[in-house]
């Protein structure tokens, strides 16, 4: 018996149910299951509705009827700012560059609430370094998460794929004095989900590449100037590492060993490479994070690592064990097809010769120069 078939009857022997019958049912049910049988037929609607404790639904059962209604249409998603169900129609795969009212990635359910950033449920990822995280395009919210592990859950008609989250993007940053060498910075970011836990999790890696030769000569300015050349990783909210540039071309820069966030249980890794045929040193930063399941807002592996804009929720200052013991590095690694090895190469030969420009998307910015390259990017 199909699933509609089925559905069809029970809705038609609840119609023939006495009203008595029904309240008594009712009495029995949560709000959300009276809600979703108020919508079956117009006689269950008016017989749960002339009851007065049962015409307002309380936001604490708002959401889980919600994600009722959510599960029989997978065109549709539950939104965290609004506590509305809103179409995926925006947001079809390939997913595009998102061009208005800014340019970003992956592009947003629509919500105008959400877009004017009133929400106290408008959280943003930490995924690039300190000095270019405002004006990077890669912006990673809940909604993504949810849509991701919608697709997990339910199926391949719910959701989008880890594929639409993957994205790389290089900018050339801009100095405010021509001795500095003008650094370039390439961001990738790849998304797998854990069956075991479930979660997803990300493998993000920034590299940071100055003229080897350029960095050199640094020591014949003043202290001032020299801390131009200051540049910082973010490792996670908790932890960053800052490095002079010329330190790393002279060989007095000691590079960090794998390493571990004991707040948010990120795992990370700097690797240098330098004299390269190119003349550069580069620095290479990979983080591994976990971001949950992404069935509530309020899973600390989400919330260790975002921002409540609204200051109305007390922040996570530390996971509970029990999320500390699953490293994020070893859940991504075992489920992807490219090695860290492989995708550092890959990195650095992007930046050869400055071989971004010829196969990213050149990305108009006010500020910095960029390139990107995404899930059905199309490269002229």
């Amino acid at each position: 018996m199909s699933d509609l078939v089925e559905r069809n009857l029970v809705s038609d022997l609840l119609s023939v149910l006495p009203v008595e019958l029904l309240l008594c049912i009712a009495d029995f049910l949560p709000l959300e299951d009276i809600c979703c049988l108020s919508l079956c037929n117009h006689r269950l609607l008016a017989i749960f509705t002339s009851q007065t404790k049962h015409q307002v639904l309380e936001r604490k059962a708002w959401l889980p009827f919600l994600r009722r209604l959510e599960y029989d249409h997978p065109h549709y998603l539950v939104c965290s700012d609004c506590w509305v169900l809103h179409t995926l129609d925006s947001i079809p795969e390939p997913l595009g560059l998102e061009t208005y009212p800014t340019y970003a990635y992956p592009p947003r359910v629509d919500c105008a609430r959400a877009s004017q950033h009133h929400s106290p449920y408008h959280l943003s990822m930490i995924t690039q370094n300190d000095h270019l995280d405002c004006f990077s395009l890669y912006k990673l919210h809940f909604s993504h998460l949810q849509l991701a592990m919608k697709r997990f859950y339910y199926g391949p008609q719910y959701g989008i794929s880890t594929d639409a989250l993957s994205f790389i993007e290089v900018t050339h940053e801009s100095r405010w004095t021509d001795e500095v060498p003008t650094s370039t910075t390439l961001s990738s970011i790849e998304a797998k989900i854990c069956p075991k836990t479930p979660s997803l999790v990300l493998r993000i890696q920034n590299l940071l590449s100055m003229s080897c030769e350029g960095s050199m000569v640094l020591d014949e300015y003043d202290g001032e100037l020299d801390q131009d050349c200051f540049e910082s990783f973010r490792v996670c909210k908790h932890h960053s590492i800052q490095f002079w540039m010329p330190s790393v071309a002279h060989d007095t820069y000691r590079v960090p060993s794998y390493s571990n966030c004991d707040v948010c249980n990120t795992d990370f890794e700097i690797q240098l490479f330098k004299n390269r045929p190119d003349g550069h040193v580069t620095m290479v930063m990979t983080r591994w994070i976990n971001l949950g399941s992404g069935l509530s807002l309020d899973d600390p592996r989400w919330r260790v690592r975002t921002t409540d804009m609204s200051w109305s929720r007390p922040e996570i200052t530390k996971l509970d064990p029990k999320y500390m013991h699953l490293s994020p590095r070893h859940a991504f690694e075992v489920l992807t097809d490219t090695s860290l090895e492989n995708l550092t190469f890959r990195s650095l030969s992007y930046l050869e010769n400055m071989r971004y420009e010829s196969v990213m998307v050149p990305i108009p910015r006010h500020a910095y120069p960029f390139w990107a390259l995404w899930n059905g990017a199309a490269v002229s």
